[in-house]
């Protein structure tokens, strides 16, 4: 560096605005740790980033600003801490040196921008923090479990670990020791899929190692019940020989097999989205993909249903159900009750709609509307119940 160019950094370095360590006690995660993060005060404006480290109150050392040596991991986490602040710096030094407009986005993005020798298993969970309100808790619950089932195979990953190998290696892990069906480890490598492209379009990957995955989704059978026995199960319900429980049950499953939905959507209608028999929702599970609004037309039977539930309610929720473990046992109990010898779920109602409309109408179409699936090729699962009708149609055209 020329004597020019040293003058320039230092001048440089001396604009570079301090950067503090603090221990944000008061925000606990589930499991009682709180999060360390570096804070910069910049043009009167403050800014955090987070190390991604987490340890106990009893842990931390706020005179020294580090990790405590009770803390079996200290002088890991300490280096992070320490790591983060010198990239950090560095991004401030970086960005003088170029008379650059320094804004809370770009060193951000900067920041968060990890190298090939970062742990991916942080990043993600990060990740999948941000990504809380765009995607239901469900799913973020999904994402954690995927997670947590990683860091059993391997507590340290660094994205330059990421290989097909790996999670060749990593999918047996899944059939030997955790005896996962094949449908349970395509779910799981999805997910890492998912982030494994996102990292990619952040330009912290070149390529996606679980483009190809080491497993295949199986073709799972939809149970659902057929016309006869619907039929049984609303002799059932009219007969009310049942407990309340059990009656409401009951009455919640039939609406599932008249309208579709899903059980998370059940649960949540309100009497305001009913408008002259016709049930105007956004499904819970799409809403923050699709966002795709569903009509659904009440046949005379459904109507009954909600009328039966509270006649003489006309706002709030449709349904008072139970959770959802004890409707998957009394729907058990219920469907021996009915003589119907199938191993029945409450999505079963949803499959069961879907059979019998494409059944009687056959608009595939029109049942993709009602289901509001974004993409036609999810309905045409349904397409396999038109089997034996083609096959009948098929024995009158050999013999005309």
């Amino acid at each position: 560096m020329s004597k020019n160019e040293n003058l320039r950094y230092e001048n440089v370095t001396e604009k570079i605005p301090t950067i503090n360590i603090r221990f944000r006690e008061a925000w606990k995660d589930r499991n009682g740790k709180s999060i360390v993060q570096l804070v910069v005060h910049l043009d009167g404006k403050k800014m955090t980033f987070n190390t991604g480290v987490k340890v106990v109150p009893e842990h931390w050392d706020n005179v020294k600003e580090k990790v405590k040596s009770k803390e079996p991991e200290h002088e890991d986490l300490n280096l992070i801490i320490n790591t983060s602040k010198a990239k950090l710096n560095n991004i401030f030094v970086k960005y003088r040196l170029q008379d650059k407009q320094l804004t809370y986005d770009l060193i951000k993005n900067e920041y968060e921008r990890p190298n090939m020798g970062f742990d991916f298993l942080t990043w993600m969970e990060q990740e999948i923090e941000e990504r809380r309100g765009e995607v239901t808790d469900s799913t973020v619950n999904q994402f954690r479990a995927h997670l947590m089932k990683l860091k059993s195979f391997k507590k340290k990953v660094a994205f330059a670990d990421l290989s097909s190998d790996f999670f060749a290696l990593f999918n047996r892990h899944m059939i030997n020791k955790l005896k996962n069906n094949s449908n349970t480890r395509w779910n799981t490598l999805k997910t890492f899929r998912t982030f494994m492209n996102i990292a990619k379009r952040k330009g912290i990957i070149t390529f996606n190692p679980l483009d190809r995955m080491p497993v295949k989704r199986a073709q799972t059978d939809r149970i659902f019940l057929d016309e006869s026995e619907v039929k049984k199960l609303i002799e059932l319900y009219h007969k009310k020989t049942l407990g309340d429980n059990l009656q409401g049950v009951l009455r919640h499953f039939l609406f599932s097999c008249h309208t579709g939905l899903r059980i998370s959507d059940l649960v949540r209608i309100r009497q305001e989205d009913i408008l002259r028999d016709m049930l105007i929702l956004v499904p819970h599970k799409t809403k923050n993909s699709s966002g795709i609004t569903v009509r659904i037309p009440l046949v005379p039977f459904a109507v009954q249903l909600v009328k039966d539930e509270a006649e003489r309610r006309v706002n709030g929720m449709v349904f008072k159900t139970l959770s959802e473990q004890k409707m998957r046992l009394y729907l058990k109990d219920i469907v021996a009750y009915a003589k119907i010898k199938k191993t029945v779920n409450f999505h079963s109602g949803r499959h069961t709609f879907a059979t019998l409309f494409l059944k009687k109408t056959k608009n595939v179409a029109a049942l993709q509307k009602l289901l509001g699936h974004q993409n036609i090729n999810q309905t045409m699962v349904y397409a396999h119940i038109l089997t034996d009708d083609l096959e009948h149609e098929m024995d009158i055209f050999g013999s005309a």
